[in-house]
């Protein structure tokens, strides 16, 4: 099942959906899409780590910017605004309990007032502090980690071999070998020098 469709958020109200992999704004579209249908019954946990004796670590995957274009008739406003929406408090806490967006700002990270229990999107994981676990995972990102500029692409063509394998037209390995040359087919003809492994 598709996620960011109306079944999953059936599925998910109706208790047939046990754990979700989400960013830190899953919990705030979960409060919103499902109002009090399963509130209180969704925590929020770190990403497993590979080994225990590693430091932990986190990643980004996606994300969200506020972009000025050469076409703006009011650059420099717009340019103060996007500065302002992201790191004063008033609208970093307003995104966070009404629409579930992390702050993108460490002094953000930093606002007692993203712990509060009783509003969302922490009420609705039953009063838990799931800032303070995204705050965790935000520090611990690998800053040096980059993206393959055909990610896109990458992830796209990953869905139709995971499909493969899902109708039980591919094997696990077949599905794999299928999506890395499919994406080291993308990578050299975009110019790129690439290798498999």
């Amino acid at each position: 099942m598709s996620d960011f469709t109306a079944e999953f958020y059936s599925a998910l109200g109706a208790d047939q959906i046990a754990s979700s992999v989400e960013a830190a704004w899953g919990p705030g579209v979960f409060a919103a899409s499902l109002k009090d249908k399963t509130a209180g019954e969704w925590q929020v946990a770190p990403l497993p780590q590979w080994s225990k004796d590693q430091p932990f670590r986190s990643g980004n995957w996606g994300g969200s910017c506020d972009a000025v274009t050469k076409q703006s008739k009011n650059p420099k406003a717009a340019t103060l605004f996007s500065i302002w929406l992201n790191t004063r408090k008033a609208p970093v806490i307003s995104d966070w309990i009404n629409t579930g967006i992390f702050p993108a700002s460490i002094s953000g990270l930093a606002s007692p007032d993203l712990n509060d229990s009783t509003k969302n999107p922490s009420k609705f994981c039953g009063g838990q502090n799931i800032a303070q676990v995204y705050s965790d995972a935000a520090k611990a990102i690998n800053v040096d980690f980059a993206w393959a500029p055909w990610f896109a692409y990458s992830n796209d063509n990953y869905n139709k071999h995971i499909a493969d394998l899902l109708s039980g037209s591919a094997t696990v390995k077949q599905a794999l070998d299928g999506w890395q040359n499919d994406c080291l087919k993308n990578g050299k003809d975009s110019g790129y020098d690439v290798k498999g492994q």
